[in-house]
């Protein structure tokens, strides 16, 4: 059974532009998806899921601080999240002493104050510790105070880095780099 997941038909759909054509939202969004499927798909074959920048977690009294950064999901969704609101979580409940901070691409893109305007940056979610994808990237892993329901006693970095599923060739100093081949 292979690795390669299966890709859909319409996937590398996109306008054909000519001279007078008359665009429409439906046009535009094609267009949108087009690329949105063209990095994602990139992303899902050259790198492993995991933070490429920032992401540190703090705990300041009994709320977690997330920084600013970015990751890339199992998906190949680039996880943007920025400074400012948003990067604040207090304690989970339902998921018992020890769980999962992810951060994910968000479901439904969030609205904001501009007409026609929405934000896809990456939100944050609680899930098991045990770094389940379908969460997202995990961040940390926390552990509640089992004699103080609600505190949290400690947070682990979970932060794994991305890596490259490419090959790495390097010839040797003073190789004819043209004549060369690839070590795939």
């Amino acid at each position: 059974m292979s690795d390669t997941p299966l890709i859909p038909s319409d996937i590398a759909l996109c306008l054909s532009y000519t001279d007078g054509m008359f665009l429409t939202a439906q046009n535009m969004t094609m267009e949108q998806t087009y690329f949105w499927n063209w990095i994602t798909w990139q992303n899902r074959f050259l790198y492993t899921p995991g933070v490429l920048s920032g992401l540190a977690v703090t705990l300041q009294g009994n709320t977690l601080i997330v920084a600013s950064g970015a990751a890339i999901d199992s998906i190949g969704e680039f996880l943007i999240f920025p400074d400012g609101s948003g990067n604040m979580m207090t304690p989970a409940t339902g998921l018992g002493n020890t769980y999962g901070l992810y951060l994910a691409y968000p479901k439904n893109p969030v609205t904001t104050s501009q007409p026609n305007v929405v934000s896809t940056a990456a939100i944050l979610q609680n899930g098991p510790a045990s770094n389940d994808p379908s969460y997202g990237v995990i961040l940390a892993t926390v552990n509640l105070d089992p004699n103080n329901p609600g505190t949290i006693k400690g947070i682990s970095d979970s932060r794994v880095g991305v890596t490259s599923k490419l090959p790495i060739v390097i010839p040797p100093a003073g190789a004819d780099l043209a004549s060369a081949a690839p070590n795939l």
